[in-house]
């Protein structure tokens, strides 16, 4: 029999044992909330459109160093998902007069750097052209800690198993 020239007989991949040990593992992490910090002043996602909140898991286990990241919006229909963000990281709020009259939010955009808070995730997917559905997890939701180290609002108060504060 001819030798067949896709035949791998070694295969040695060009990466390191601890690159690959931390490949074996999701990227995404488990659903749930996770202890998470802001690792990047605010970026845009998209110029004067939207602008994203850049994390990472540090809590103990599994997820911790995990990266994420959130996009919000900053226009009036889409800029309640910026103040969910802002709440919940405890950012200030200054408001400016703009050059064509009109008072406006003005935010630093390095002062969320460092601060914790809860990430929440969950499951998603999404359908490729050719029809192909991808599963994975994404953060859907910044959670605020409050004083005392308290996790206040976890879960809307109707869903099973929600209690208004958790230590």
């Amino acid at each position: 029999m001819a030798d067949n020239p896709n035949e791998i007989k070694s295969l040695i991949l060009p990466i390191t044992a601890e690159e690959y040990d931390k490949l074996s593992k999701s990227k995404f992490a488990t659903p749930g909330l996770h202890l998470s910090e802001i690792v990047k002043p605010l970026e845009w996602k998209t110029i004067g459109k939207s602008v994203v909140f850049k994390f990472k898991i540090v809590e103990q286990g599994e997820d911790n160093g995990k990266e994420g990241e959130l996009t919000a919006g900053i226009d009036a229909k889409s800029a309640w998902k910026f103040e969910e963000c802002r709440e919940a990281l405890d950012m200030s709020i200054n408001f400016v007069k703009t050059k064509d009259g009109a008072t406006r939010p003005k935010f630093d955009p390095v002062e969320p750097l460092g601060h914790q808070f809860y990430s929440e995730w969950a499951p998603d997917e999404y359908t490729k052209d050719d029809g192909t559905v991808t599963k994975y997890v994404k953060c859907v939701k910044f959670w605020s800690i409050a004083k005392g180290g308290k996790m206040v609002g976890a879960l809307p108060a109707d869903e099973p198993g929600a209690v208004e504060e958790m230590q």
